[in-house]
């Protein structure tokens, strides 16, 4: 009988950084959008297709295009994905930002809570460590300068923002089991792309001037091909509350970018949260790693 073959560390590590350019490749997006005021949803309605259109591009010139691959799975990925952008928008615009933002970076904790509650499972140590350092980071953002300050409806800013860390956590799990079933790069394009559609009609209405236009088309053909394909990457090596936790480095990330092109405040808080994602990052991944060395066959005492 031939068993799985484990992930092995260098491999994990392959992945972490492949986060951390994607979490990195997002950033530079974020504070793109952040810093010349371009509309969310026009992002997502224009960069994302063209992202898409240019990896299936890549894949047909390379011939590399999969003979076959599951629908049902590219649309429990575009669903969960356009959900998650745009409930996480919406939130923005009727809340406090430092609240907003700080729970929907809360994906890792959930997805943590339900592989335990799905196991049956208490807290042990270190993911009471990882999960603490979790919550340490997205309170963090919330003691941002200004992060408290606006809103014509909080709380429902507050309830849509956790729908959208719910939705980015399925996404996550949705992504993983793709990987794992073909090709990540065809899922990839197609949930881009299929986000881009939904997201079209919420465009129409959006006020922009060429350069915006120029930005967001820089963005499809540069940020967005790279952080979606290095995230895909990634969850195809580490697990998702790992790629979970990477991804709360988008929020210093877009504000690193935005202070280096628009003069744009880069606070401590910032750097706070990035030593406390980073320290978590590597805890639940060196974790993952002692999992992997564990004999095929016996039941591993945490998530997967």
């Amino acid at each position: 009988m031939n068993l799985p073959e484990a992930k092995v560390p260098s491999d994990r590590l392959t992945g972490a950084f492949a986060m951390l350019g994607a979490t990195f490749a997002f950033g530079a997006a974020g504070g793109t959008v952040s810093g010349s005021g371009v509309s969310g949803m026009f992002v997502i309605a224009v960069a994302f297709p063209i992202s898409g259109l240019a990896t299936l591009a890549i894949l047909l010139i390379r011939r590399q295009m999969p003979v076959s691959f599951s629908w049902r799975s590219a649309l429990f990925i575009t669903l969960p994905f356009f959900a998650q952008s745009a409930l996480y928008l919406s939130a923005l615009r009727l809340g406090p930002p430092g609240p907003i933002a700080a729970i929907h970076l809360l994906s890792p904790i959930i997805l943590l809570c339900w592989y335990l509650f799905r196991r049956k499972r208490s807290f042990r140590l270190r993911e009471s460590i990882v999960g603490s350092l979790l919550i340490a980071a997205a309170l963090s953002v919330v003691l941002l300068p200004g992060s408290v300050s606006g809103g014509s409806n909080p709380l429902l800013g507050l309830a849509l923002s956790l729908c959208s860390a719910v939705c980015s956590a399925i996404m996550l799990v949705q992504i993983s089991h793709a990987t794992k079933e073909g090709p990540s790069a065809i899922y990839n394009a197609l949930c881009q792309i299929g986000a881009g559609a939904l997201a079209f009609p919420f465009a129409l209405t959006s006020d922009v001037d060429h350069s915006d236009v120029l930005r967001v088309v820089f963005m499809g053909l540069v940020f967005f091909p790279v952080g979606m394909a290095l995230m895909f990457s990634a969850l195809g090596r580490i697990s998702t509350v790992a790629v979970g936790a990477l991804g709360l480095m988008e929020a210093p990330f877009t504000a690193l970018i935005a202070t280096i092109l628009f003069s744009k405040s880069f606070s401590p808080q910032h750097a706070i949260t990035m030593a406390l994602v980073l320290t978590a990052a590597v805890i639940e991944i060196t974790r993952q790693a002692e999992l992997a060395a564990i004999p095929h066959g016996i039941k591993p005492p945490a998530i997967s």
